[in-house]
């Protein structure tokens, strides 16, 4: 009867290590590096830039033309995608 159960046993604990080995290398191949997360982070910042200079743009447009008619929603739908990018950077910045 012990020998039935050491064989199980180090079956079943072949089965664990042969999982675990195998989770350790999905994460190897997928995780991220540090070298991968300081290039998201200069990516995001250059998005971020783009961003700025958008809304700035569209501030300045307000201003030229604001107040004629069509443009100004345009302009506000506009605004309103930057606003959803940016409220999507800072998601993955918390996330991060």
């Amino acid at each position: 009867m012990h020998c039935i159960a050491l064989v199980y046993n180090e079956r079943h604990m072949d089965k664990n290590i042969k999982d675990i080995l195998e989770s350790l290398d999905f994460l190897k191949e997928n995780m991220v590096t540090k070298s991968d997360f300081a290039e998201l982070q200069v990516e995001l910042r250059e998005i971020r830039a783009d961003i700025r200079d958008i809304r700035q743009q569209l501030d300045a447009l307000t201003e030229t033309i604001g107040g004629m008619k069509g443009y100004a929603q345009e302009i506000d739908e506009l605004r309103s995608r930057v606003n959803t990018l940016e409220t999507e950077l800072r998601e993955i910045k918390l996330a991060a």
